[in-house]
């Protein structure tokens, strides 16, 4: 209805967008009708530059709540576009800071907040992004990158070895005879806080780093500090630090659960040579010494150290599954993406769970060669999925379901390692028999962690090339300027070698493509790898994945380990 008799003034009872007196325009937008709301704890991929993250750039997945009772309309007086779109915030959920009234308080600061039509695909169960998001490295100002999720992890070092152990991250549940001397002492645990805008301190970031550790752990136990990195910027400071003050409190009441290792502060201020008859005896009974000139605080945590110890197995690699194949040419163009796509197609036939990782930033191709969607993600765990393909066993990830051809992105060196450390982490290749990376040609940083053993902890390498002059010489140049065999057995393949046709008579005949057909076995032996043979050409990928040759290849994948130990 018109507010205005003498001139009417239209709005959309939806949004309550005022349209003046374009009656059109008003009946566009109240005719779209309402928005499609994504559930709360929908994942959001969003990067942070160096200047905006503590001098550290990072991709992580935060969650998206939807405001309540916020409509927008995309519809205007000038354009025909119509629809209305709805507001999350990053992070932050709204039901936190509603009253009792029903109003919402808005937190200060004000949460980050992204709309509905700038997100895609904007499909609950998908990685969402935001489709104008620059990724890149922008600005390099800001500090080298913080120590402080090292330290709350218990690392000294950005890298460690399978095995290292943190620095008693975590402690037992509490035993009669410590709870006694805390008892005695009037120790109390100090609690942890968290600021409002979720920013995290040096001084409680080691209980939330020990909570993270104990989030991330794989199949085998073994915890991934690199996720246990991601998944602390990831999870909102409010929850995670509710959770470490819980563990707390059921762990200093002596229930049967390890907690991170607690901050204790004593009421009780005495040193070892003031001790009580009835202390002396209490502490005489947890079997650690009270030294000499040890104040109530420091004996305290000696006492949790010593008595309560708790070994936790970490690990800083990627990607780790029983077996994982890098498929990689120096050599653009030779057809590497097929030889690793079907490679995968046969392990997977041969009854192996395959996890397919196309790592081919600036040049993905595993999602169309696989026709996928959008990437996938698990919002109770925070992690990504690899989409399932028509091939049994087989799942792929490319980055291409996250940034398509039109995407803002930069990728530079750090802006690549970044990424290859989130999704190495982040994607959920638990249940994985074989690991296949699919990578870029020539040398990058990619190659750079993918060949270091203490990153990613590869059973075999795969370089594919053709027979072709240009390629054989730029293969021999790459292989011995680059010193990919430190660890790990290598495996040169010849792709594209002959394909079959019919001839004028109407014959099969089998010609070859390019090159002398001994040419890259020749090669194979002059820089000491193994041969994997030559693969025909194929029209499809399934078809190549059924030939004799690429069978011979994904035995001889497998079997590479197995065959460098002898």
């Amino acid at each position: 209805m018109p507010t205005n008799v003498s001139r009417p003034i239209w709005r959309c009872d939806l949004c309550r967008a005022r349209f003046d007196d374009d009656y059109e325009a008003a009946s566009r937008c109240e005719s779209a009708g309402l928005p499609r709301a994504l559930p709360d704890g929908a994942l959001l991929l969003s990067y942070r530059d160096r200047a905006s993250f503590g001098g550290r750039a990072a991709f992580v997945l935060e969650p998206l709540f939807h405001v309540p009772g916020w409509i927008g309309t995309v519809a205007s007086r000038w354009g025909s576009r119509s629809g209305h779109t709805v507001r999350y915030w990053v992070g932050v959920d709204p039901s936190e800071y509603t009253d009792d009234d029903g109003r919402l308080r808005t937190p200060h600061p004000e949460p980050r907040r992204v709309e509905s039509t700038s997100l895609w695909p904007h499909t609950p169960g998908a990685v969402n992004q935001v489709v104008d998001t620059w990724i890149g490295e922008r600005s390099r100002t800001g500090s080298e990158p913080a120590d402080w999720v090292l330290e709350a992890v218990g690392l000294a070092c950005a890298s460690a070895p399978v095995g290292a152990e943190p620095d008693s991250s975590f402690v037992r549940p509490m035993t009669p005879a410590v709870a006694a001397v805390l008892d005695a002492l009037s120790a109390r645990v100090d609690p942890a806080t968290a600021d409002r805008d979720g920013t995290y301190r040096w001084m409680w970031g080691r209980p939330l780093g020990a909570l993270a550790v104990e989030a991330c752990s794989g199949p085998e136990g073994c915890t991934s500090l690199e996720r246990a990195r991601w998944w602390l910027r990831s999870v909102p400071a409010d929850p995670l630090t509710q959770a470490v003050n819980d563990r707390w409190a059921a762990w200093r009441a002596g229930a049967d659960v390890a907690a991170p290792t607690p901050r204790l502060r004593c009421r009780l201020r005495t040193s070892a040579s003031k001790l009580t008859r009835e202390l002396r005896a209490l502490v005489a009974a947890t079997g650690v010494v009270w030294p000499a000139r040890t104040s109530s605080d420091d004996y305290v945590r000696l006492l949790i150290r010593e008595a309560l110890e708790y070994d936790m197995d970490t690990t800083d690699q990627l990607f780790r599954a029983p077996s994982v194949i890098a498929v990689g040419g120096t050599k653009g163009g030779v057809g590497k993406s097929t030889t690793s796509a079907a490679l995968a197609v046969r392990l997977a036939a041969d009854g192996k769970r395959v996890v397919l990782v196309d790592c081919d930033l600036t040049g993905p191709s595993q999602h169309l060669i696989f026709g996928l969607g959008p990437a996938l993600c698990d919002a109770g765990t925070r992690r990504l999925t690899p989409s399932p393909t028509t091939v049994a066993g087989l799942s792929v990830f490319s980055p291409g379901q996250l940034f398509g051809p039109s995407a803002r992105t930069r990728w530079s060196p750090a802006t690549t390692a970044e990424w290859l450390s989130f999704a190495g982490s982040c994607l959920d290749v638990d249940d994985a028999d074989v690991v296949l990376l699919d990578l870029p040609p020539g040398r990058g940083p990619v190659h750079e962690i993918v060949f270091d053993r203490l990153r990613v902890p590869l059973t075999a390498a795969i370089h594919v090339t053709t027979a072709h002059p240009l390629a054989l010489a730029d293969t021999e140049r790459g292989l011995a300027l680059n010193h990919h065999g430190a660890g790990h057995p290598q495996i040169l393949v010849e792709n594209l070698s002959r394909a079959q046709g019919l001839s004028a008579a109407g014959e099969r005949v089998e010609v070859r493509l390019t090159g002398s057909s001994d040419a890259s076995e020749q090669l194979a032996a002059r820089l000491e790898l193994r041969w994997g043979g030559s693969l025909p050409w194929a029209p499809e990928v399934t078809e190549l994945a059924d030939t004799d040759e690429l069978r011979a290849l994904a035995v001889a994948a497998l079997a590479a380990p197995a065959m460098a130990d002898q």
